[in-house]
């Protein structure tokens, strides 16, 4: 599975993700956000479909709330899908819905999955990685929305050996307390990777 990592929304290099995917649609996950109010959760998420469709690709939501409970059915959703888009917001929500809807069970299987692109940006680049320990500085464990179960999960998905910065030393809101973070990685010799806005991280 190829990654495509940004530091905040589709990064610099969006050009060339049409490149890595062998087919043209992109599922987006907006769930990071699910504790916001509605109208600016919808906004994140026309905002990106609104990018990946200018850049070529035939693009919708997944609403990993509709698998909460059936996670034998997601896979079917991610079937037809070259790109899995997972937007930024609370890196904890993110991960519990995935897991409630058992997309992360799908992403991390070693099986028929291997034309897929996963990208993001921020919490959909945290996730990716080993552990979410250090994101507690900067994202609130106490995350919470309808249909989610109240117990955090720690692991990431393990598409990375090592975890991502995102927004470090950067225009963001978030910056500040990725610097307490990237002190958090280094003081218990977490591998980690930083990176500033615009950056992108590939991965083959």
């Amino acid at each position: 599975m190829q990654l495509y990592l940004s530091s905040f929304l589709l990064g610099d290099d969006a050009s060339v993700l049409p490149s890595l995917v062998s087919r043209p649609t992109a599922v987006v996950i907006g769930n990071a956000l699910d504790h916001a109010a509605d109208h600016v959760r919808a906004s994140h998420l026309r905002n990106t479909i609104e990018a990946l469709t200018g850049l070529g690709f035939s693009s919708r939501e997944l609403d990993l709330r509709q698998y909460f409970g059936r996670p034998e059915h997601v896979g079917a959703a991610l079937q037809d899908a070259g790109l899995v888009w997972v937007n930024g917001g609370n890196v904890f929500l993110l991960r519990r819905a995935m897991h409630q809807s058992g997309v992360d069970e799908y992403l991390m299987a070693p099986r028929g999955n291997g034309d897929i692109v996963y990208g993001g940006f921020s919490a959909g680049a945290c996730v990716a990685g080993p552990t979410l320990r250090g994101a507690h500085l900067v994202d609130s464990t106490d995350a919470m929305a309808a249909g989610y179960v109240d117990t955090n999960i720690w692991d990431g998905l393990n598409l990375l050996p090592y975890c991502i910065a995102p927004h470090y030393k950067s225009d963001h809101p978030d910056s500040s307390g990725v610097d307490a973070m990237v002190e958090y990685f280094l003081a218990n010799k977490l591998p980690f990777v930083a990176l500033r806005d615009g950056e992108v991280m590939i991965v083959p």
